[in-house]
């Protein structure tokens, strides 16, 4: 019997958009009659496979089928395209294929439209002053720029290039926020009533144009009176401004036209895409740490007023929605923390206010001219709707966001061009900075316009590249060009310019398009071989072994009495097959010589076929995966010696197809018992070649394992910060800190190492559900849902499986913190990477025997020139520096609380040309005063050379110092680090107004805390690294 595989991918032939949901049936070609092969639908990526058996073909002498292909629309009746006039002839076992349909055969003659809609997302024709124009098109031609002009009695209002996406719509967009409310062709700003006075009774025109030719038009009445309800940030004089610099003037309201009069709550929350009824109402926070809620009294109903929300010195730099309550005494719907179908909100489409952060401190380079902002994003189901992300899934939609709350002010109102380009390397941009769009988007001739608006980032947002299918690295440049706010005169220079240009990237990477390690599957089908102590027994081996264990937990190693457990042989295994429902090993599939092992150990109270979802999972992507019964109640030792016993099983059924080349990975104790796994192997001189080891919310109690030296091997721990069962309780007898994954990640030596630690995710929750939420009596609405925890589970585990047992290296970045795989980073999720790399050049890792916070490991003196308000500490972080503290290491802690405050590393004369990261570990003090509530904290780190060339970069752009997970039991809050990564070519790379630093000759390192006046952190690990 011959399999024979056929994959292909379907897409519109003029855009090489791929196409979902289109029917396919594959064909033998054959003398009298043609065989049908089989069919499938093509997945949201454009992609399909036919599996079929070569008893299929008629002509069974013919084991090379010539093969073609019918296409259907979803109906699976209606015949978009046929390629039986281009037969692919004697084709082989594993076929590829591209199946082209002509944009005539699937849209035919459809008209184009044109919906006008506002706020409330009802198509109409008549506006008001002070509504958002949101605009959607559709019967377009997909992945094609289309240009949109405003004009008002043939006169150019305003003009912009959009691209239509995938289906050859173009996604409601605004075009123009809060209509009248600001001209078009100035930076004139109205209050409500002269805006009515001014725009009243006009007429617009919208004319949609592709190259110049006309496609569609329509027009835009403007009411003669302003009626709807509005809440709006605006001068004192109710003159409206979206947005303003932090620290500048407070923070005013204009209402006018609400619905109800009386007393009112206001909240100020952080700005999302759209809001509907039932979403969260999360209160921003004031400087002093309190929610942005303020009760008022409103004014008689159709009047208006201004109010004073806040305070200059009471606002905090972010972009804010505004949502008014009225309030009705005695009624619990007061307090409801969701959206009310009473409650009035600002705007749905636009953002409130902009409360912009210092121009020149928000640079990534201190005095340099880069403006580099996260551009890159999505659009998401539910709330805030739009969240900006640095990767994407092949053929996932890329937009581009210009948050107005974070660019320079001198370029609001003024038009740009946003190109989308190859990221290039520092040396590249040192000779060339030409932008190139990218040829599969039309190239430079097609590159979207638009004017970047003041009020809101939504305005600000287009789609820039539907259904991205080149995997690679890009950045997106917005270009100035002669910097104009007419459109009509604009004029872009394809160059990247500072300081008038924007770019997502240039220091790494704006984004990246790859493949999902969670959703990616080299297989479409994966057998399923449950085997228990009969089956084992019928193989001619022990249906039950004994082996030995520990008779409790311990501290020091080889600190406990050996007992003796029987267990039954059971597991589940599954493994890459051609065909759904295999069943037996013998049916792995053909199309690889052999495969790589991974094997699952559970902890105490699991079970071995909760990890099935896991396991098919590793099986499609090349793996043959099995989990490992083991009985209640047993510790570490005993679960890792029964992993040896199960081996010979997995051999003995899998033969030759399974590789010397395995990956462990153990949940709870079982996260603890793959350390004694390795070094039992290694000890016992066993030959078991391990090669990547995952610890899922592990314990820390049988004896200190470590995972090093001779026993060392490539790891990682995912931990969550709400996990109830390894929770960080008390410490066992001997232990110095609390059992966590922090500690078994800080032993780790020999290796690389990383560590996933996800804000409120649960011990359960990655593999099943949170169900342990009243061993510390919390609130499971607190929890994150088990959803995204398991997306990290299949995600992170795969990436790491795949790049330690398959050598793929593209995984890295995950690792490292530089981006998240494209569902979690959808999710929304919050979670922060500690890694380490095998080797590295130390600056300090205060792992000296006697602590001396003034020298350090590379034997550089230690200074903070009498500007910190006390000496730092240095030494055993838990429990002596910080009882808050999870890590298992020495470190340092700092204060400071002037914005001048340094400590600087002096270094001898360093080369640090071979490395390419700058790399520390840092956190937030739990219960330091001196920390933000609930802001992340940020610093510069400065290097100099020589000659006396200095660079300071800040810390933000490339990671973030977030504020740690209080818990409602405070005592298992914890002062969790991250690692900070910052690429060295920071300090090279061409920035106007500043030098490059000579990294052959580095003499200091200095930390700068000239970003927030005060702060508190536990650091550690300061080296240069790759």
């Amino acid at each position: 019997m011959i399999t024979f595989r056929i994959k292909g991918l379907v897409k519109e032939k003029e855009s090489g958009i791929p196409l979902s949901g289109i029917f396919v049936k594959a064909y033998d070609k054959d003398l009298i009659f043609d065989d049908l092969l089989g069919a499938a639908v093509s997945d949201s990526n454009g992609k399909f496979e036919v599996v079929c058996e070569s008893e299929d073909f008629q002509e069974f002498f013919d084991a090379k089928p010539d093969i073609y292909f019918k296409a259907y629309r979803a109906d699976r009746q209606t015949l978009l395209h046929t390629t039986e006039d281009a037969i692919h002839w004697g084709m082989g076992k594993d076929s590829e294929f591209e199946i082209l349909i002509p944009f005539a055969s699937l849209h035919g003659q459809e008209q184009t439209q044109i919906i006008l809609q506002s706020d409330d997302g009802t198509p109409r024709e008549l506006f008001e002053a002070g509504e958002s124009l949101v605009f959607q098109a559709r019967g377009l031609r997909p992945a094609h720029a289309y240009e949109i002009e405003i004009s008002m009695a043939g006169k150019e209002l305003f003009i912009s290039r959009l691209l239509s996406n995938r289906r050859g719509e173009i996604e409601e967009t605004v075009l123009w926020p809060q209509i009248g409310f600001d001209d078009p062709n100035s930076n004139a700003r109205y209050t409500p009533d002269e805006a009515q006075q001014r725009w009243a009774n006009k007429t617009l025109t919208l004319t949609l144009a592709s190259a110049g030719k006309r496609i569609a038009q329509q027009n835009i009445r403007l009411a003669p009176a302003l009626t709807r309800p509005l809440v709006m940030a605006t001068e004192r004089d109710g003159r409206l401004l979206n947005g303003f610099e932090v620290g500048t003037q407070p923070l005013y309201l204009t209402l006018r036209n609400l619905p109800a009069s009386g007393e009112a709550r206001i909240f100020m929350t952080p700005r999302q895409h759209d809001w509907r009824v039932g979403d969260p109402i999360v209160a921003a926070t004031l400087s002093n740490g309190r929610p942005a809620v303020r009760d008022v009294r409103l004014p008689q109903a159709g009047g208006q007023a201004v109010i004073e929300f806040a305070a200059a010195d009471a606002l905090l730099p972010g972009a804010y929605d505004f949502i008014v309550r009225p309030l009705r005494y005695g009624y619990e719907q007061n307090d409801v923390p969701r959206l009310l179908a009473t409650d009035i909100v600002c705007s749905r489409r636009i953002t409130g206010a902009v409360i912009r952060e210092k121009f020149w401190t928000a640079k990534p380079v201190l005095g340099g001219c880069v403006n580099k902002l996260p551009v890159s994003g999505r659009t998401v189901s539910g709330a805030p709707y739009f969240r900006y992300s640095d990767t994407f899934e092949v053929g996932e939609d890329v937009w581009a966001a210009l948050d107005p709350g974070i660019v320079d002010p001198n370029n609001i109102s003024k038009m740009c061009a946003l190109y989308v380009i190859q990221s290039k390397d520092d040396a590249t941009w040192g000779t060339d900075n030409s932008l190139a769009h990218l040829p599969v988007l039309g190239g430079n001739a097609a590159v979207q316009k638009l004017k970047v608006q003041a009020g809101c980032i939504n305005v600000n947002r287009v789609l820039v590249w539907p259904a991205a299918m080149q995997p690679g690295e890009y950045d997106i440049v917005a270009d100035f060009g002669n910097n104009t706010p007419d459109a009509s005169s604009f004029v872009t220079d394809a160059s990247y310019d500072t300081p008038l240009d924007i770019i997502d990237g240039y220091f790494v990477a704006g984004f990246r398009v790859v493949e999902d390690p969670g959703t990616m599957a080299d297989f479409a089908h994966a057998g399923n071989w449950n085997y228990d102590e009969a089956v084992v027994a019928g193989m001619g081996l022990s249906g039950t072994v004994v082996v030995d264990d520990e008779n409790g937990s311990y501290h020091n190693p080889g600190g406990f009495s050996v007992i003796s457990s029987s267990v039954p042989m059971r597991a589940h295994a599954y493994f890459p097959a051609d065909s759904a429902g295999v069943t037996d090993p013998a049916q792995i599939s053909a199309a690889q010589a052999n495969y790589p092992l991974v094997v699952v150990i559970h902890g105490n109270g699991h079970s071995y076929t909760s990890y099935d979802f896991l396991l098919e999972h590793f099986a499609k992507n090349g793996f043959i995966a099995a989990s490992i019964h083991l009985n209640g109640g047993m510790s570490g030792l005993g679960r890792a010696n029964v992993f040896f016993h199960h081996m010979t099983v997995l051999q003995a059924a899998f033969g030759a197809k399974l590789q010397n080349n395995i990956g462990i990975m153990g949940h709870s104790r079982g996260g603890e018992a793959v350390l004694k796994v390795v070094r039992l192997n290694q000890e016992g001189g066993l030959g078991y070649n391990i090669n990547a080891v995952v610890s899922l919310a592990p314990t820390d109690q049988y004896g200190s394992e470590v995972l090093g030296d001779a026993s060392s091997a490539p790891y990682l721990v995912i931990y969550g910060s709400r996990d109830c069962d390894v929770a960080g309780w008390t410490p066992y007898a001997g232990y110095t800190v609390p059992q966590t994954g922090f500690s078994l990640y800080d032993r780790a030596h020999g290796d690389k190492k990383s560590m996933v630690f996800v804000y409120r995710a649960t011990h359960n929750g990655f593999i099943t559900a949170n169900d342990n939420a009243a061993w510390a009596s919390e609130n499971p609405l607190d929890f994150l849902d088990p959803d995204p925890q398991k997306k990290i589970t299949k995600a992170y585990m795969n990436a790491f499986l795949r790049q330690h047992l398959r050598g793929e290296a593209k995984w890295e970045g995950m690792f490292t913190g530089e981006w998240k795989p494209a569902e979690v980073a959808a999710s929304g999720v919050r979670l922060f990477i500690q890694s380490q790399e095998a080797s590295a050049l130390t600056v300090d890792d205060f792992e000296g025997v006697v602590p001396n916070w003034q020298l350090s490991t590379i034997g550089g003196v230690v200074s903070h020139g009498a500007t910190l308000p006390a000496d730092p500490d240095e030494g055993v972080l838990s429990p002596t520096l910080d009882t808050k503290s999870p890590h298992d290491t020495k470190g340092m802690k700092l204060r400071w609380n002037n914005l001048g405050d340094r400590l600087v590393f002096d270094l001898p004369a360093l080369d640090v040309t071979a490395f390419s990261t700058l790399s520390f570990r840092i956190s937030q003090k739990v219960d330091s005063a001196s920390n933000p509530a609930n802001q992340p904290q940020n610093l510069r780190v400065a290097l100099k050379d020589g000659t006396g060339n200095e660079r300071a970069v800040r810390v933000s752009p490339f990671a973030e110092i977030p504020f740690p997970d209080y818990r409602p039991i405070h005592t298992l809050s914890k002062s969790a680090m991250n690692t900070v990564r910052i690429p060295l070519k920071s300090y090279t790379i061409v920035c106007a107004g500043q030098t490059q630093v000579n990294l052959a000759d580095l003499v200091s390192l200095t930390f700068l805390f000239s970003e927030t006046a005060t702060g508190e952190i536990d650091i550690d690990q300061i080296e240069f690294t790759n």
